[in-house]
């Protein structure tokens, strides 16, 4: 376009310059000329229709002496002085025959002009003019209209060679414009051909790029072609489509987080539903470790919970454990580590972003963790701590939603463990701090049921004190109470991990052995019953204490919860009997003593 301009612009500009040669060449070369030549032939014609009315006027004059002829004459003569005033230019040539015209025209005038007067004034009508006179004046005139023949002659090719180059310089200059705009013209269409067969190319490649664009396609286009200006234009296209598809990708990646997101709110929402109202602890940790799994992702999560000393946390679950079931993990004192800072400062620690220290205790060789705190209020009760591979970036959105779980799960947990240790002090004698008769019918009616299933023997044992009343009038009611707390711990210690010791009533405490048969129970009832005395007769006791036992098993004795604790009642009754501080089988065994 930049050489189409430029060509163009020269091409009109020779035009323009053609034409103002051609103008300047008639106002200043040719058209002077042609003007001085019809001018010059304007005076002579004039001059010479002067002379003939002269001559014409004298001759009349001179032939009658009329004034009226000479009058004539005059006027002629004043034309032709005026005429010979005006500047005459004919060229070289021209300039000669006019100054040859001029002398003969002065010589018909000097030499026959003054005869032809005076012949006129002293004649009329009967005056003849000599021959002589009139042979003269002839002469002079003829040579004078050789000489005006001559000049016109000289005058009119003067006039024609000036037409005539004039015609020709208009000729040379028009044909020079049109053929600069002819050539000007043909450039154009060459030009303008090539300039359409390089932008149409371009253009289409531009519209395609745009349709692609605007159909959703941001991927790079063709090598751009054509012009730099439309290659220009492609590459911004190309450029623009790339900012597009990383605008895209953004927004793309800001949907799919916030889909994560929802997806994890959603989880901590589910949570919250299932476990609300519930008052079961466990099952709120199973809850907990499942919503928190599922919203990280992580292959473990330790769920800590503070102890009663609040000096100290304990692992209470272990998604990686069987039955969630925490195995090896140390209590963590408060303060220390990932898991203790969270439950002192009640924030997250660990390294949420990129490489996490490992966290986990004695466990995460790589990778780390991150420990979320639990709080109700302002008490922290417990920390989640979740792990993760090596090399995982969590979302800050993911913490936010830990937090938001962990609240969840601070709430149901402190309910849980209200509910819990209510529920446990209500199943608690609060003297031995052993499980009551309430706890002990209830564990005790579960195990008839599982005999009865199984086919599995189950023991029993009631344990009275002897002479418990005496212990106490005499020692008061203080010592009595701490006999029977120191009782109640030889006779947990005694036990096997399967056994459970419940104070039954006053200072009566049973003794639930699973899967225990009757010799095997006979033996630990006579265990217990050693111990305690054993315990009680070493020195610094105020008083020597013993206890007598009475062993009942299902199936022999019993097939129900009632049966099966009447016959250890009525064996402990005949052991009391019997002499007291010892054990008694019940049923035909009765008579057994140790």
């Amino acid at each position: 376009m930049g050489r189409w301009q430029v060509v163009t612009t020269v091409g009109l500009a020779l035009v323009a310059l053609s034409l103002l040669a051609l103008a300047v060449s008639h106002n200043h070369l040719h058209g002077p000329r042609v003007r001085d030549s019809i001018e010059a032939t304007r005076v002579v014609r004039t001059t010479h229709e002067a002379m003939l009315d002269q001559q014409g006027g004298l001759r009349a004059y001179a032939l009658t002496g009329d004034e009226r002829f000479l009058q004539a004459y005059q006027d002629a003569r004043r034309v032709m002085e005026r005429m010979d005033e005006v500047p005459l230019s004919a060229g070289d040539d021209g300039d000669r025959l006019h100054l040859e015209l001029r002398l003969s025209k002065a010589a018909w005038t000097n030499a026959w002009v003054p005869d032809a007067l005076a012949v006129g004034e002293a004649g009329g009508s009967n005056r003849v003019i000599s021959e002589a006179l009139v042979f003269e004046g002839k002469q002079l005139f003829d040579a004078y209209r050789a000489d005006y023949q001559e000049l016109i002659a000289a005058l009119q090719a003067e006039r024609t060679d000036a037409l005539d180059r004039q015609t020709a310089a208009v000729t040379r200059t028009a044909a020079l414009a049109v053929s600069i705009a002819l050539v000007t013209v043909a450039f154009s269409l060459v030009q303008g051909r090539r300039l359409r067969n390089a932008v149409k190319g371009a253009l289409d490649s531009v519209q395609l790029r745009l349709d692609r664009v605007a159909a959703g396609d941001l991927t790079p286009g063709p090598p751009p072609m054509g012009p730099a200006e439309l290659a220009g234009i492609q590459r911004g296209i190309d450029d623009t489509a790339a900012e597009l598809a990383s605008a895209r990708a953004v927004v793309d990646a800001q949907g799919d987080q916030l889909r994560t997101q929802n997806s994890q709110l959603g989880q901590v929402l589910r949570f919250a539903r299932e476990v609300a109202g519930s008052l079961n602890l466990r099952y709120v940790i199973r809850g907990l470790c499942a919503a928190t799994t599922s919203i990280t992702g992580s292959d473990r999560v330790v769920v800590w919970l503070r102890s009663t000393d609040e000096q100290t946390l304990g692992a209470i679950a272990d998604s990686s454990g069987p039955a969630l079931e925490p195995i090896g993990l140390d209590p963590v004192p408060v303060g220390e580590g990932p898991v203790g800072r969270a439950a002192r400062f009640g924030r997250i620690e660990g390294t949420p972003r990129g490489s996490i220290a490992r966290s986990l205790e004695g466990h995460s060789e790589e990778g780390g963790a991150v420990a979320v705190p639990m709080v109700v209020g302002a008490e922290v009760i417990g920390v989640i701590e979740v792990a993760f591979p090596p090399d995982a970036e969590e979302p800050d959105s993911t913490m936010r939603v830990l937090e938001a779980l962990a609240t969840q799960a601070a709430t149901a947990v402190g309910a849980a463990r209200v509910h819990e240790h209510t529920a446990t002090m209500a199943m608690t004698d609060a003297l031995t701090q052993l499980p009551n008769r309430r706890r002990m019918e209830i564990d005790l009616d579960r195990e008839v049921g599982a005999s009865h299933r199984y086919g599995r023997p189950l023991g029993f044992a009631m344990i009275d004190v002897d002479r418990f009343k005496d212990y106490n009038d005499t020692l008061g009611h203080q010592a009595a109470d701490v006999a029977l707390q120191t009782i109640a711990r030889i006779l947990a210690a005694s036990v096997r991990g399967s056994d459970t010791v419940y104070r039954y009533g006053g200072e009566e405490i049973a003794v639930v052995m699973r899967e225990t048969d009757l010799e095997s129970a006979c033996l630990l009832g006579e265990r217990l019953r050693e111990a305690v005395e054993h315990h009680f007769a070493a020195p610094g006791e105020p008083r020597p204490v013993t206890v007598s036992v009475g062993v009942a098993s299902m199936p022999v004795h019993a097939t129900s919860l009632p049966s099966l604790v009447g016959a250890a009642d009525q064996a402990l009754y005949e052991a009391k009997r019997s002499g007291r501080n010892r054990t008694v089988v019940a049923g035909p065994e009765e008579t057994g003593a140790s």
